[in-house]
């Protein structure tokens, strides 16, 4: 198989594909599904990179709390057979929160909490490691399936994955004191295939991803009963930090906040702040070796 296009530009091909040309998913919910697939674009980056590198290069992978050693395996093999040298992995909650400029290595207590697409990663850090972690399916993505159902019941309207996932960044809200705005969708009937357009508001959105929401802060409270009496006091003085590019989502914070009845922090750069904590750690020797796995 060729690869023609890879993130952003495959994700806008979703659903628009012909017989030819197929779009997939080789990482779904943090686990290789497509090992060959994952390793072909390695090998793609590697090759888009190759003025950068003389030798063959070294690379870091984020990692959940919930990847397995047959998981980490599977990653390490594709990348080697892509032409890599090390592989290193790091958790993501801890990428996050060097990302967003914490200093992880101190005794003190951290509650990070990153809603990605696939994943909710959840960590209590401290001492550069994860006292405590959890990941839970169902982020970003799950947000999406449950709009794309809500509309196809309440409308008899069938929406691809990426019109669900318009709706719930343009008009989506986590909280019922947000703003209320409206979108107009386009889909097809259930009925007999024909297209047609509704008009889809906040609420819709709101009651779609209720369950979802709920799922999370529920997790969270888990997380919470299980951390050590040491790191409670800490986590309660400086609250929970939200990163994730879910985290953008209206009275995601107040909810969560609302819900545990704790401070709910986000942050600047929550979309990238996994990776630029890999690139600060992967800029260091230290900490490279210290907070890192280094496998094979």
């Amino acid at each position: 198989k060729e690869i023609i296009a890879i993130g952003n530009k495959a994700r806008e091909m979703v659903g628009k594909t012909h017989e030819d040309i197929e779009a997939i998913h080789p990482v779904k919910n943090g686990a290789i599904t497509d090992q060959k697939i994952f390793e072909n674009i390695v090998r793609k980056i590697l090759k888009m990179e190759s003025k950068v590198f003389f030798t063959k290069p070294k690379i870091c992978i984020s990692i959940h709390s919930g990847t397995t050693n047959v998981e980490k395996r599977a990653l390490y093999e594709a990348s080697v057979n892509a032409g890599v040298k090390e592989v290193y992995f790091i958790h993501e909650t801890l990428a996050s929160a060097i990302g967003i400029g914490m200093n992880v290595s101190e005794a003190k207590g951290i509650l990070l909490v990153n809603i990605g697409g696939g994943t909710t990663d959840i960590a209590v850090i401290s001492l550069g490691g994860i006292v405590i972690g959890d990941t839970l399916k169902v982020a970003g993505k799950s947000m999406d399936e449950a709009i794309m159902m809500h509309i196809r019941q309440r409308y008899n309207m069938m929406i691809g994955e990426n019109t669900a996932e318009e709706i719930k960044n343009k008009i989506g809200i986590a909280h019922p004191d947000e703003e209320k705005l409206s979108l107009e969708v386009k889909g097809r009937k259930i009925v007999d295939g024909s297209p047609m357009a509704i008009t889809v508001n906040s609420e819709d959105v709101y009651e779609a991803i209720f369950d979802p929401l709920k799922n999370i802060t529920l997790r969270i409270k888990e997380v919470i009963e299980r951390t050590p009496p040491e790191l409670i006091s800490d986590i309660l003085e400086d609250g929970i930090v939200l990163t994730g590019g879910v985290s953008l989502l209206k009275g995601m914070d107040k909810f969560i906040s609302e819900s545990l009845n704790m401070n709910v922090k986000k942050v600047e750069n929550p979309i990238s702040c996994v990776i630029e904590g890999m690139g600060f750690v992967f800029g260091s020797k230290k900490l490279l070796t210290e907070i890192c796995e280094k496998v094979g």
